[in-house]
């Protein structure tokens, strides 16, 4: 039988923070809590996994090939919480929102009617960010 492994959704937000950050002190930093926490987090996720993740050097953190193949998935954790937030924070504040990712080809088809719901007083809050096809594939899959 396999063992199911739930991994800490703090030390996968750590993780992702203290390499793209290139220090855990950084990442601490970011996430408004001590080094030491920051390192106990880390800790926490590698006797999880059961595996080293991580070797901090002079030049920043080098992943082990354990840390490279969690890495995207902590990523894609850390961006998930940074929405799941957001998403609370304008559910708290009253807001209705709308978020459409939407292919080059559609938006011609899409902008009139993104233009009336921007002008419509009753309407959600319309926000328009322009990105390219891979920055918008990775937004959805994040």
């Amino acid at each position: 039988m396999i063992r199911r492994v739930q991994l800490p959704p703090d030390g996968l937000v750590t993780l992702a923070r203290a390499v793209d950050l290139g220090s855990v002190t950084a990442a601490a930093r970011t996430l408004a809590i001590t080094q030491p926490a920051a390192s106990n987090r880390l800790r926490a996720l590698e006797a999880v996994v059961g595996r080293r993740l991580y070797e901090a050097s002079s030049r920043g953190l080098a992943l082990t090939p354990a840390g490279e193949e969690l890495i995207g998935h902590a990523r894609s954790v850390a961006s998930a919480l940074e929405r799941a937030g957001a998403a609370a924070q304008a559910v708290a504040a009253g807001e209705r929102r709308v978020v459409l990712v939407l292919s080059e080809t559609a938006v011609p088809l899409v902008a009139p009617a993104l233009a009336d719901a921007a002008l419509d007083p009753e309407g959600p809050d319309v926000r328009v960010a322009a990105r390219d096809a891979l920055a918008a594939l990775h937004a959805v899959e994040g």
